[in-house]
């Protein structure tokens, strides 16, 4: 027995060593695939793609700057339905405003990293016109590759390739300062905690219409590190932040709210992400 004991033990350390290995495999491939997915031009798959990206957090971050480090691929999104952003090329008067250019590969993962990480590193603020597009169609080789495959080589001017490459080299480095660190609950206080607009819009719009919990995002987290602030917030010279902070106010503290559609806000999110035993999300 006393030559056998550590041998089982040794078995069982290896045994559950091979048991994590194997689920970081599967979680690697996993993410790989979901990558592959968001980097698709077909916009139902980007979508739903991108939300499950944002479900896993941190893990999906190492990922999605991995995409944001390599070339600025432009990949025309299809099946856009009354999508609003700069690339749509029909609009219905009425629809989904993503005031990011998704047809760039690079700004597509800025989009993600920034809903994620509650951090305004700039990728809103470039766009492709629509002389772009007309003068690339006028290219037949450029065109009929598109219709091949569904992606485009663009040509972008120097000032606009210096800007992205600075925006990309500024959430870079934030990713090398934080990586080790990191959780999205740290990331969302944060947001609302600062002084950026963007940022604290997001956050509070993450509040009230998020649909994926936060891990540690708790009623005792919130009433202890996130209401104080928001408290503060319905005190804002800006009248969408002071709006938002008081909904969310009153929501969390109401029993089944609901604006005049019958829908419920904030009081649906803490119904599903407040429980004891939520703070760790299963992959």
């Amino acid at each position: 027995m006393k030559i056998q004991f550590p041998i089982i033990v040794i078995a069982a350390v290896l045994a559950c060593s091979d048991k994590q290995s194997s689920v970081a495999e599967l979680t690697d491939q996993r993410i790989k695939r979901l990558i592959n997915q968001f980097s698709q031009p077909d916009w139902p798959m980007v979508y739903t793609a991108k939300d499950t990206l944002e479900s896993l957090e941190h893990r999906s971050l190492p990922y999605l700057f991995d995409m944001l480090t390599n070339d600025n691929t432009f990949v025309k999104l299809s099946n856009t339905a009354d999508l609003i952003y700069p690339g749509a090329t029909e609009f219905y008067g009425h629809g989904w405003v993503i005031d990011y250019d998704l047809d760039w590969l690079q700004i597509r993962a800025g989009w993600a990293i920034e809903d994620i990480t509650f951090q305004n590193f700039g990728f809103r603020e470039y766009k492709i016109t629509e002389e772009i597009l007309f003068e690339i169609e006028k290219d037949t080789a450029l065109y009929t590759k598109y219709l091949e495959t569904g992606t485009y080589d663009l040509k972008v001017s120097p000032d606009a390739k210096r800007k992205i490459k600075e925006t990309t080299a500024k959430a870079l480095q934030w990713w090398k300062e934080n990586r080790l660190s990191w959780t999205r609950l740290e990331g969302i206080q944060g947001a609302i905690g600062s002084h950026d607009t963007r940022r604290v819009m997001d956050a509070l719009q993450y509040l009230r219409f998020g649909d994926h919990c936060i891990t540690g995002l708790d009623r005792g987290y919130f009433v202890e590190k996130i209401e104080p602030i928001i408290v503060e917030l319905t005190e804002s010279n800006n009248i969408d932040i002071r709006e938002d902070a008081r909904l969310i106010l009153e929501d969390v503290h109401a029993d089944n709210t609901e604006d005049e559609d019958g829908v419920k806000y904030f009081s649906e999110l803490s119904d599903k992400c407040w429980q004891e035993n939520i703070l760790q999300q299963s992959i």
